[in-house]
């Protein structure tokens, strides 16, 4: 993560390096700007969606608010439905587990994220402390690692640039797309009154990392919920 960083803003640290500073003070600037207008957010915005994620767990654990009878109506129209869970009562009762069990695991990640934020923290530090590292010799790692490679130098020097290009386009597309599902999930969700909007902008962003996947199950639990 902190080499992701590194190379994500290693344009902003050369401009600054550009401008008369030392590569020390730059890496200090990026780091401390990363800090606060990246990490500080991200920890208030945390705490937020994780609120939100246990009165939602603890909701859905209660059966509150719910409505299951015209669920349980539609499925038990389906062919087979009966043979393979029951009649009414039965499906109605299946699917109140199963929004009950969804509950208990929305709360129980919460309570087992805050049991780890230490850690997480820790992470997070070390991330930055390599961010910074790898600003001021992230260039020299490279050039070493690439004079092993049997080379001319014009040719190892566009190796490096255009795989340099190519990992910060990637890393900005991800991103730009990760940010633009948890937008759409957030505002999505607020249009339609759908509660935790923060926590389900939260686990938006980070499934939108999954290939295939992405946020679907997020999307997907929200239209059951208006549908419940």
């Amino acid at each position: 993560m902190g080499a992701i960083i590194a190379l994500t803003t290693e344009p902003f640290f050369r401009k600054l390096i550009a401008r008369g500073m030392s590569a020390r003070v730059s890496a200090t600037i990026v780091t401390l700007l990363i800090c606060i207008l990246l990490v500080a957010p991200l920890i208030g915005f945390s705490s937020m969606a994780i609120k939100q994620g246990l009165a939602v767990g603890d909701s859905l654990s209660k059966n509150e608010n719910f409505s299951y009878l015209a669920l349980s109506e539609k499925l038990s129209g389906i062919p087979f439905m009966d043979s393979a869970i029951g009649d009414k009562p039965a499906i109605e009762e299946k699917i109140r587990d199963g929004v009950k069990s969804v509950g208990y695991i929305i709360s129980e990640s919460g309570f087992r994220f805050l049991a780890h934020l230490p850690d997480h923290l820790l992470h997070m530090i070390l991330a930055l402390f390599a961010c910074f590292i790898f600003l001021i010799h992230g260039k020299a790692l490279s050039h070493w690692a690439f004079s092993k490679i049997p080379v001319d130098h014009d040719v190892e020097e566009n190796i490096k640039s255009s795989a340099e290009r190519t990992a910060r386009s990637v890393i900005l597309s991800v991103l730009a797309a990760a940010v633009s599902e948890t937008l759409i999930i957030f505002f999505g969700f607020l249009i339609l009154g759908v509660p935790g909007k923060i926590f389900a902008a939260g686990a938006t962003f980070i499934f939108s990392f999954v290939p295939i996947v992405s946020c679907s199950p997020v999307w997907l639990a929200g239209a059951l919920y208006l549908y419940l």
